[in-house]
Order: C-alpha cells, then structure tokens, then sequence
C-alpha cells in the first residue's frame, strides 16, 4: 500500500518538476518508507528517474536529486510514496521499472496472489530480480495485457507507461478498494490518491463546488455516486476497470469484472454444499492476506464478520495474534463484552486488547483530521476507527485484517433488506414462506414489522415496485429546512428489487463510500486494512447464492451463521441487535456543542442556514443527530478544506 500521484501532458512539454515533487510531498502520511519519480518525455521516450529526501540511501546513490531536475524537459510524470509490507528491501522502489526499461508503473496497492503468479510466469521464462508483489505486476502486464488484471486478486490503484506502445494506462481493482482520483485541467490530466493533491497543482479556486454531492448527502446520506466528488471536475476512475489515455486525453475505458447479476434456484446447490463452500473460500481469502513482511492484527468488533475471521484464524488455521477493540462507557454504544466474549473463545492463541477513547478526542485533531479526510463523512465513529489503527501501530503492527463487506454479501442489512427480501418472496409466489419470515421477523421489531409488511402489500396491490424508497427513507426526515440555494436536483435512479440493491450496495450505493473513506482514514497512519470478505471470489459465490440462503426465518446472513456455528459462541451466531464499532452521536453532539459553535457558527456557507440550524441544534441531537452531523461535518469541510481557516481545537 502507498501513494502515486501523476500528470500527462500530451501537447506540451513541461519544465516544472517541482510539481510532481508538491503534489507527492502532499500524500507523504501515506508512504514514509520510500520516495521516488519517474519524468517521461513521450515524444522522445527519453526517461528520467530521481530520488528525493525520502528515498533509500541505497537508491539515493545510483538516482539524480529531483530538486537537480527543475528544467528537465518531460510531459509525463510519476511520483510515489512508499509504505513497505512486501519485499522491504530497495528491490521494492517505486516508480518500478521492468528490467529493459520498457515498461514502468506507480501502484498503490497489494496482490495477494503474486507468489503463485510469480511461479506460473517463472514457468512461462520470466525472469525475477525482486521479491515484490510490484514486479510480479509489472511482468504480468508483458505477458497478458490488461489481461494481467483479471489474473490478479488484490487491491490496486496504478499508472502504467508502456514506452513501446506509447500508451499510458490507469487502473483500478475489482470492488475499487483504492482510490485513483483525477481532472483534466488546461489539457494536462493529473491524478492522485487523494484529492488534495489535485487541488494544489491546478489552485482550489479552479475547481467548483458539486452542488449535487452536497444534496445527496445532506438529504439522503448518499455519497461518492457515479464516481463523483464535491467538486465537479475532480472524479475517480470506475471501479474494476482500466483506461489507455489517448494524446487528446480521452479515455478509452473498459469494465474488466462484474458482479454475477443472477442467482442460483435452491435446487441448483444445496445449503449444506453452500456452506462448505463458504467456509473454504473463508479460509483462503483470509490465508493469502497474511502475506506480509511485517506484523498483522485484528480489529474485533463483537459482530459476525470480524469475529468469523478471528476464529478462523484461530481455530482453523490455528495462530496466535493480537486483537482490538473499542469501548465506550455509553451502554447504548458499547458491545465490548461481545468481543472479549468471542476473544476469550479463542484461548490462548488471542491477545485481547481494548482502548477507551475519550469524547474530546475528535476535536484535539479536529484540524489535521477534516483536512485528512478532505469531504464530510458520516460519522465521527470513522475518527475512533483510525484512534484504534493507531494503537495497533504503536504496538508494532502495520497491517490489519477487519470484517468490511460482510453485511453487503450477505445482506445483514436488516432495515434495508428485509422489506427486498418479502418483497421477493411475494413476486415469486412463495406465499407461505412471505408468511412465515414476516413473523419470524415480527418477532423482533413488531412496530417495524407492521410498517414493513404494510407498505410491502400496498405497493404490490397498486403495481408499483414496494423497493425504489427502500434505502431514502431510512436516511431523510422531513424536519430538513436548513439546506438553502438548491432546486429539485434528485436525479437518481434507485434500485428497484433485492438483487439490485444487493449489487447496487456492493457498489457506488455504499461499498463506494465504505472504500473510499477508510482508505484516507487509515493511510494518515499510515495503516493497512485487509478484508478477506471483499475478496472477488467470495463476492461472486455470495451473489450467486439463491436469497432463501441470506436470510431464513428472520436471520440475515443466515449462511454465514450457520458456516461458522462450530466455531463461535451462540451468543455471537445468534445475536439479534448488532452495533459494529458503535459511537454514542447524540450524546457526543450534546457535549461538543461548545466547540461546534466556535468553529462553524459564524462562518458564511452559501448551502447552509446556520443560523436556523443552529436554532434547532439541541431538538436534532435527540430527533435526527445522523442529519445534525451531517450539517456539521458539511461545515466543517466547508471552513477547512474550502475557506481553508484552520479550526479550533482543544
């Protein structure tokens, strides 16, 4: 995992390499091990590779200084930082070139399959010098194509030169873990890990605000749709695709992978062949993310997903670790007793470790941190989130394993899925089993259940899908007055039954937020997370499987409990109310009123009556806090990122 940042400029040839040198300088939280660029001139395929502060003395020696190559003609470059996990030796600098200087790549990420790639090109007469997943990458792209990219299972973000054909080639993994963003300014295209980069290279004043992001996420909670950003001309490069960038700098872009879009019936495979398989690809995608050269940890949360993969680890695979967990005194926001309950299942073979963050906490980094993250977000839990990776790095671990994508595989959202779910049950004429999960489901929510069956029955008896609200009423009340200056600008087109909001949340409906938010998150460690229950095998066997193996008898992700029965306390399999990582919002916002006020009170945000919000705040801290927040950390990116006045700390 690292950072890359790059421009291509195929009119004109630039003589600035200080540029490249501030946009990676911008991203150096994210690889402190390693420094490196590469300058291209495309016309002459003269290359020129430069070493900076950062980089390896071993590496320095052999490298031109980048501050020596102000005027060096060039119109392609690549900068990169470095965060060392696989081959810590200088074998594994970047900007990595193959060894005739053909082709040479900037990427941010892991393949976790590189040893058996590493072997069947070995076979092939490959030739190695390194130990690196990077080189593995670079000599799969000789002998596939982008070929390379269905070969690889793991998580990337990368810009490729390939001084033969003359193209340059961007790309990004399957379920998009890592971000590449991007603009094309004054005909020279830039991009990055992160936005900030963007911004300092083309002015912020260039860039305007995207009043359509700001809508969606205030009145719905929606963020990052269509690959877009809250500046309009700044987007991110599609998920599981790649694209040759032409001299016109258009885009010749292609879809490498999808998610299966049909279902097995259950007389196709059984529940008990389902679950075996299950479990195995458990266990294989959780095994190849242990490959690294240094330390891995555990984030245990208490629910189903990072306590399937702790006691696989455990019990299965049979090693010892170290896990972490979150505490808060709140009894409504605390499931610390689950964790160490499925910890202390573990034996021996668990460390068991627990940190009590304080509330003042968010506001001691409130500064660096709204900077960090560069868009508003939903909630200050994803500070406590980065509060526990670094303890996890204090302790000497660099890379740990967390449960993310469970509850899209498995549908474990309940308040989303269920209504799909009936909704399903009643298109296929299963009547009885309609019957028999809306009271099992009854059982547990009665108030929701009579909601849900209603508006289920009274869709189906007008003809009108009961699913196209499903998702916004959950996010939107109405009591939202404060957002000023914007028309109907809702333009969106919501999934209308169970598989497609099943794929959508794989996607840009909330996997892409997920991704995108805990990659900033966890790179200011920097930190990385590995998450076996987004490895594309285990995705596609979980969109293939028939819904009746998701959710039975009013369990969601039944499959997964049943997988893992052997394994983990009842208490854990069958737990009705899961928090995952709970943060006490209203409380929190009750007490932070104070400090909220000194920073965003006063400010001028053409998008948001403060004053009339502000009027409201205490009522919104008990009827709606998720909205309150929302406005909030609006305001906040607002004055930081935006206006960029630093906000008050404590």
């Amino acid at each position: 995992m690292c950072g890359i940042t790059g421009y291509y400029s195929p009119k004109k040839s630039e003589l600035m390499a200080n540029r490249i040198v501030n946009m990676t300088d911008l991203i150096r939280h994210r690889g402190p091990d390693d420094e490196g660029y590469v300058f291209i001139d495309t016309h002459s395929n003269i290359s020129i590779d430069a070493a900076g502060v950062d980089t390896s003395d071993t590496i320095k020696s052999n490298l031109k200084t980048v501050y020596s190559l102000d005027k060096v003609c060039h119109n392609l470059a690549f900068g990169h930082r470095r965060y060392a996990i696989i081959d810590l030796t200088p074998g594994g600098h970047q900007p990595f070139w193959d060894e005739d200087r053909s082709v040479c790549v900037s990427f941010n990420g892991e393949i976790y399959n590189y040893i058996e790639l590493r072997n069947e090109l070995e076979q092939k007469g490959h030739k190695f010098l390194t130990s690196s997943d990077t080189e593995v990458l670079v000599k799969a792209y000789k002998e596939w194509g982008v070929g390379c990219f269905q070969k690889f299972n793991g998580t990337w973000a990368l810009s490729l030169y390939d001084m033969k054909e003359h193209k340059l080639l961007l790309s990004r993994d399957r379920i998009g873990k890592n971000p590449l963003y991007y603009t094309i300014q004054n005909n020279i295209l830039y991009w990055s890990s992160e936005i900030k980069s963007l911004l300092h290279a083309c002015g912020a004043d260039t860039f305007s605000i995207n009043k359509q992001a700001i809508y969606d996420y205030i009145n719905h909670a929606w963020r990052d749709l269509d690959n877009s950003t809250f500046w309009e001309e700044i987007h991110t490069l599609p998920a599981a695709c790649y694209a040759f960038v032409d001299n016109s700098l258009n885009f010749q872009m292609d879809n490498y992978w999808t998610i299966p879009k049909e279902r097995f019936e259950q007389s196709e495979i059984t529940f008990d062949d389902a679950k075996k398989q299950l479990r195995n690809l458990l266990v294989d995608a959780l095994e190849i993310r242990l490959r690294s050269d240094i330390p891995v940890g555990f984030a245990l949360s208490g629910g189903m997903d990072s306590s399937t993969l702790l006691a696989l680890y455990t019990k299965v695979l049979n090693r010892s670790t170290v896990s972490f967990t979150v505490k808060f005194p709140q009894k409504g926001a605390n499931e610390e007793s689950f964790a160490r309950m499925v910890a202390k299942s573990c034996g021996k073979l668990v460390d068991y470790r627990v940190i009590e963050p304080s509330f003042n906490d968010f506001w001691k980094d409130a500064d660096e941190y709204i900077w960090l993250m560069e868009e508003p977000f939903h909630n200050p839990v994803v500070h406590i989130e980065q509060l526990l990776q670094k303890k996890l790095k204090s302790e000497g671990f660099g890379v740990i394993i967390n449960g993310n994508g469970g509850d899209e595989i498995f549908a474990g959202y309940d308040y989303i899925y269920f209504q799909a779910y009936l909704d399903y049950l009643l298109r296929k004429s299963k009547y009885w089993a309609f019957i028999k999960e809306s009271f099992s489901w009854g059982d547990k929510d009665l108030k929701a259940f009579i909601r849900t069956i209603r508006s289920t029955l009274i869709a189906l008896l007008t003809y009108n899908s009961s699913i196209k609200n499903t998702m916004k009423k959950y996010v939107m009340k109405k009591e939202n007055s404060f957002l000023q200056g914007f028309d109907d600008v809702e333009k969106r087109n919501i999934p209308k039954n169970f598989n497609e909001i099943m794929i959508g949340n794989m996607g840009q409906w909330l996997m892409n937020y997920w991704l995108r938010n805990g990659n900033k998150n966890y790179f200011a460690i920097p930190m990385e997370t590995r998450s076996p229950f987004l490895d594309y095998r285990l995705v596609e066997f979980a969109f293939r499987l028939p819904p009746e193996y998701l959710i039975h008898n009013g369990w969601h992700k039944f499959i997964l409990r049943k997988a893992m029965e052997d394994l983990l306390p009842r208490e854990i399999i069958w737990r009705i109310n899961k928090m995952g990582f709970p943060f006490p919002l209203s409380e929190w916002l009750e007490s932070s009123k104070h400090i909220i006020e000194k920073n965003v009170k006063i400010i001028n945000c053409p998008y948001v009556d403060v004053e009339q919000l502000f009027e409201k705040y205490d009522i919104l801290t008990k009827s709606n806090p998720d909205l309150l927040w929302r406005y909030i950390s609006l305001l906040l990116w607002w004055k930081r990122v935006v206006l960029k006045q630093p906000l008050v700390s404590l």
